[in-house]
């Protein structure tokens, strides 16, 4: 009994257990404990199984509504759950393009990089990389800082989708490639505008190769199963395309030999072959392709980002 005086075992049990309780002889006076026990155990058992059924009868009284609405809601996580898409894509050639390269969701807002890339260690990499012959400490610093403002982020973001149309998705996605070179171009022109102009020689002096790498590491880190086609030529060729957009010059020797990305683990561009990447069109001219490009030097991709400072359109 409890502290009421009521049963205890009359308020837990309900129906058949009930019955068994009453039913059931009390322990002789003269039993062991160990039978005492044992009965206890049975009466617990019974105890439990009564409470299992009231359970599953409380579950049986559920309205025919709710029922129908707790079936809607698995249903539909169940089709929730069938339409994700592919975690993870290995081979460049399946990537798939976001919405903000397929569609300006909003002015100038360059199309984000796969969620898997590091971007900022792949930056702290490229700036050990470049050789800035024996500037300070500070004016690295400072340099860095120019490289990881939101329009340099843009400008790389977006050419690495351009490049991924370009090369591996070759005339599928012309629309696509003019509208990301026009907001690469747009954000070249904020990011000119935003580097002081005692820091403009400077700073440009470095960026084509650092965005070449930045556009590289990514696919590279993105796409493992495709690393054979990022070898020297493809990156020679990121180099001599982003020079010329850049700065209206197409080097004629390229040389990406300090190139490392090392996150860690030692360099993991030394085990890449050197295949030509699967756009053969560009083989015979790699000048050529990085300043005429499909449609002659005013098609996507073709014309020079250099001269877009004094275009009044973008502020310049």
């Amino acid at each position: 009994r409890n502290a009421a005086g009521e049963p205890t075992v009359a308020r837990r049990c309900r129906g058949p257990a009930q019955v068994t309780s009453r039913a059931r002889p009390s322990p002789r006076p003269g039993g062991s404990a160990l039978t005492m026990a044992a009965d206890a155990s049975k009466v617990s058992f019974l105890i439990t199984e009564v409470e299992d059924q009231t359970a599953e009868a409380s579950l049986a009284d559920v309205s025919p509504a709710s029922s129908q609405r707790s079936a809607g809601v698995t249903t539909a996580k169940s089709e929730v759950t069938m339409a994700l898409p592919m975690t993870a894509v290995f081979r460049v050639e399946d990537a798939e393009l976001p919405p903000d390269a397929t569609s300006d969701t909003q002015q100038f807002a360059a199309a984000p990089l796969p969620a898997a890339i590091p971007i900022d260690k792949v930056m702290s990499n490229i700036l050990q990389n470049l050789d800035f012959k024996g500037w300070s400490d500070h004016a690295r610093t400072t340099w860095f800082k120019d490289f990881k403002s939101p329009a340099s982020k843009a400008v790389m973001s977006d050419t690495f989708w351009f490049c991924i149309c370009w090369y591996f998705k070759a005339g599928r996605h012309l629309d696509v490639e003019k509208r990301l070179f026009d907001r690469i171009s747009a954000n070249f022109v904020f990011l000119f505008e935003a580097v002081p102009a005692t820091r403009k020689d400077f700073f440009f002096r470095y960026y084509a190769d650092a965005a070449a790498q930045a556009v590289l590491y990514a696919m590279f880190l993105a796409y493992p199963k495709s690393r054979v086609s990022f070898a020297d030529k493809f990156r020679r060729e990121l180099v001599v395309r982003i020079s010329y957009w850049t700065t209206g010059i197409c080097p004629e020797f390229v040389d990406t030999s300090h190139w490392k990305l090392n996150l860690g683990g030692g360099d993991v561009l030394q085990a890449t072959s050197s295949p030509a990447w699967p756009r053969s069109a560009a083989d015979a001219q790699v000048t050529a392709g990085a300043s005429g490009g499909r449609g002659g030097a005013g098609g996507a991709g073709g014309g020079s980002l250099a001269i877009l400072p004094s275009i009044s359109a973008f502020g310049g």
